[in-house]
């Protein structure tokens, strides 16, 4: 009689506890993979608006036949854009991007993200002032 007394106890078993807990860790880690990725959306997004917020000065130095500068810090920006204009280069380091390949003959720049997984391609000439995510330096 006693026997039957304690296997009537409800509650979980060890095993049931184990598979709760490895379905629970299964779901966070299919969020956090999700979030991660909108997080490095959002960076690039954020560096993207950065490049375009440039353009207007780019822009002006290639209608004014002005040299393009380049930045003092890859990751901060700083140093005016181009030759007798006081606007700078604005700052990335919240992007986790940096500056990069800067071509004064076609008035055009790169801005590197996520460790060289995306790229931002921006270029202010002939008329094609834009930027976009990819390697090319082309705009349609």
């Amino acid at each position: 009689m006693i026997i039957s007394q304690e296997f009537s106890k409800k509650g979980f078993t060890l095993v049931e506890i184990l598979l709760v807990i490895a379905i629970i860790g299964i779901l966070a880690s299919t969020i956090f993979v999700s979030l991660n990725g909108q997080r490095n959306r959002a960076k690039l997004g954020s560096a993207m608006e950065t490049g375009r917020s440039i353009m207007p000065y780019v822009v002006e130095c290639y209608l004014t036949d002005k040299t393009l500068t380049a930045w003092t810090n890859t990751a901060t920006g700083a140093g005016t854009i181009c030759a007798g204009s006081v606007a700078e280069w604005p700052s990335l380091d919240k992007t986790g991007c940096v500056y990069e390949d800067l071509d004064d003959t076609n008035k055009r720049w790169r801005i590197n993200c996520n460790s060289g997984e995306s790229y931002i391609s921006c270029f202010a000439k002939d008329g094609g002032n834009c930027c976009q995510s990819n390697d090319a330096y082309t705009c349609n």
